[in-house]
């Protein structure tokens, strides 16, 4: 029989604004980036637990912001099929997140923004 260990993870209902924000594309790279890993998490794991939350198809904020601030149905697929539970470390958020858009931003001919 295997044993699975109990893991715990942390949790945060405070909110606490950081100051940035992200009008296209290139400045939510920039952002996922820079940002602490705190910040990562919280979009990406408060997402669902939000009473404003619409039940999208997307599990998380970043993907959602895509499909709804962007207009951008292949981005928002592309991040919506990214499973943060698969590797909740923050650096392996960040290195996820930061490879898709990155990739989405190779295959443009243009700067997505936000409507």
């Amino acid at each position: 029989m295997t044993v699975h260990p109990f893991v715990l993870y942390d949790a945060h209902a405070l909110r606490a604004a950081t100051g940035r924000n992200a009008m296209n594309l290139r400045e939510l790279l920039t952002g996922l980036r820079e940002v602490d890993g705190a910040v990562l998490r919280h979009h990406l794991f408060r997402f669902p637990l939000d009473p404003a939350y619409d039940f999208s198809a997307f599990g998380h904020e970043f993907a959602y912001w895509a499909e709804a601030g962007l207009q951008d149905a292949v981005l928002a697929e592309r991040l919506g099929n990214f499973d943060p539970y698969d590797n909740p470390e923050p650096e392996a958020l960040r290195a996820a997140l930061v490879e898709i858009v990155e990739d989405h931003l190779a295959a443009s001919h243009h700067v997505p923004w936000a409507r």
